[in-house]
């Protein structure tokens, strides 16, 4: 599971969205899903819905206005921040190159 920290107005984070598309179009879902978790506010929700039509982001988001997630559970301060986890849920690599991600889960 990949998770990927982010939001509407962040640059690097929409600019990362086009490679991640491929990557994920290319995978097999017993291989690698992906989450994406916003820290939009609750102001932001049409931009966020919006941010996600726009750019075609087939895989789950969830909103985190709190920080309940990507802060209190992560530690998460720098977007985006995309995290690794095994099927366990233990963190095999934070930020990892979409290559790491398709060569990790190539060796399972």
């Amino acid at each position: 599971m990949l998770l990927d920290f982010w939001f509407s107005r962040c640059g690097p984070c929409l600019e990362s969205f086009p490679d991640l598309i491929k990557l994920y179009n290319r995978t097999d879902r017993s291989k690698l899903e992906i989450l994406g978790i916003s820290i939009d506010d609750k102001r932001s929700i049409e931009l966020w819905k919006h941010t996600i039509v726009n750019n075609n982001i087939p895989w789950i988001n969830w909103l985190d206005p709190d920080y309940s997630i990507s802060y209190r559970t992560f530690s998460i301060e720098l977007y985006p921040t995309k995290v690794l986890l095994d099927r366990n849920r233990r963190i095999i690599k934070i930020n990892p190159e979409n290559v790491e991600i398709e060569n990790i889960i190539s060796n399972k």
